[in-house]
């Protein structure tokens, strides 16, 4: 199953078998049950992909939000991404609806 775009949030996993296992059987089939709703990227612990995701944000831009975060410990508002080099206030406008601490 491929989901387009990120910032989706896993809020409950139910699954259902098909049929009773007895001693000594295999479950054949499982049905999962995923409920998603959007939900915000966290920038303190999103990976590479999800940062990519955001708008604006390139494969090198995400690069250096992760390098920054290695270098200067976790971001401790969502203002502070705009110590990022390339991330300024135009940028920021338009992800701050997008991004969580």
């Amino acid at each position: 199953m491929l989901l387009l775009g990120v910032g989706l949030m896993i809020v409950g996993i139910g699954s259902k078998l098909e049929k009773s296992v007895g001693q000594g059987e295999t479950i054949k089939e499982i049905k999962a049950e995923v409920t998603i709703i959007p939900g915000k990227i966290n920038i303190n612990t999103a990976n590479l992909r999800q940062l990519i995701d955001l708008p604006g944000i390139g494969e090198k831009m995400a690069q250096r939000i992760i390098d920054y975060r290695l270098v200067n410990g976790l971001f401790k508002s969502k203002e502070a991404i705009k110590g990022v080099k390339g991330i300024g206030e135009k940028t920021y406008e338009t992800l701050k609806g997008k991004i969580d601490i």
